[in-house]
């Protein structure tokens, strides 16, 4: 339970903060580099065929940009229990992966099927962008006929083109970043709920976490576990987000469900989802409780400066 395999982190650097992960950091933030015309694209889709490890190629090239990285943290200021709550936050925050995947791709399992996605090394980049399309080079495919990546991911049918959502949009619900727009039997338009969608993957992971804090000895990260097992399976956030951010002195903490809409490049309404497990560096909170007194003595002492720090320039 010391160190634990996460994700590439981008150009070989993984800077930790406050908090070390003990999980997969699903559904990562991940800029993309500019590459130039459909010439050099081509070139790169060909070359994946041909990858293996170490060769030149697309997949070879994604990754001699990245670096895998083990994240250890210790543990020893953890009691028995709480090691155990850990690992029952791990597997809850697993089905978060298999949603992502839904949201961001569609059937991990068809893809991987697939005979021009049978090379390990081209196996392993499909894992890491999640799909067919480079994250890392502003979505270029480097798997063949899979075609451009859509804007609006798997949350929106392939079919409906603006002017049919913006009239769909009338009803809220199709704003909502908790739905996924679907054709329903009929033909008909419809935003259905993500805990309906994904009713497997959040209904395990609300059993997970109501077990969880049935374990913890601290009753308000109990109170957030439970909350957000409901919302889990209700989508409705707003009491358990509440929860969470009151939360003060629970050593371990998770980030569950649907988050960021960065994944939605099409209207960025839609919330992909997400899971992390986090052990608090007690050294960290320390430093930072520290600058927080420090900054609201320098407040009382200067209130004009203070008052002006939030009209600084950003660079």
């Amino acid at each position: 339970m010391s160190a634990i395999p996460v994700c590439f982190a981008r150009l070989k650097a993984f800077e930790a903060g406050p908090a070390l992960c003990l999980a997969l950091l699903f559904g990562l933030s991940l800029s993309a580099c500019d590459r130039s015309d459909e010439q050099q694209r081509a070139q790169r889709t060909e070359a994946v065929l041909s990858s293996a490890p170490g060769a030149p190629g697309a997949v070879a090239e994604g990754f001699d940009r990245l670096a895998e990285v083990t994240l250890t943290t210790d543990l020893s200021h953890l009691e028995t229990s709480d090691v155990r709550v850990l690992r029952y936050l791990i597997h809850a925050v697993e089905p978060m992966d298999s949603v992502f995947w839904q949201q961001s791709w569609g059937d991990r399992a068809a893809l991987f099927e697939r005979q021009d996605c049978a090379d390990r090394t081209l196996r392993r980049y499909l894992e890491v962008n999640y799909g067919p399309w480079d994250r890392w080079a502003d979505g270029e495919a480097f798997v063949t006929a899979v075609g451009a990546r859509p804007a609006g991911a798997r949350f929106y049918a392939f079919d409906v083109g603006d002017a049919h959502f913006r009239e769909a949009a009338a009803d809220p619900v199709f704003l909502s970043p908790y739905t996924m727009i679907v054709r329903a039997q009929d033909g008909a338009l419809r935003a259905r709920p993500a805990h309906e969608h994904f009713a497997r993957e959040h209904e395990a992971s609300a059993a997970l976490l109501h077990g969880t804090a049935l374990m913890t000895g601290e009753p308000a990260f109990a109170r957030y576990l439970e909350l957000r097992a409901q919302a889990l399976l209700t989508d409705s956030y707003a009491t358990s987000n509440q929860a969470w951010a009151q939360l003060e002195d629970n050593l371990i903490d998770v980030v569950i469900g649907p988050g960021p809409t960065h994944e939605d490049r099409r209207y960025g309404l839609k919330a992909a989802h997400e899971g992390l497990v986090l052990v608090r560096d007690l050294e960290w909170m320390r430093r930072i409780d520290l600058l927080e007194r420090r900054w609201q003595d320098a407040g009382r002492a200067m209130p004009e400066l203070a008052a002006s720090a939030t009209q600084l320039p950003h660079r």
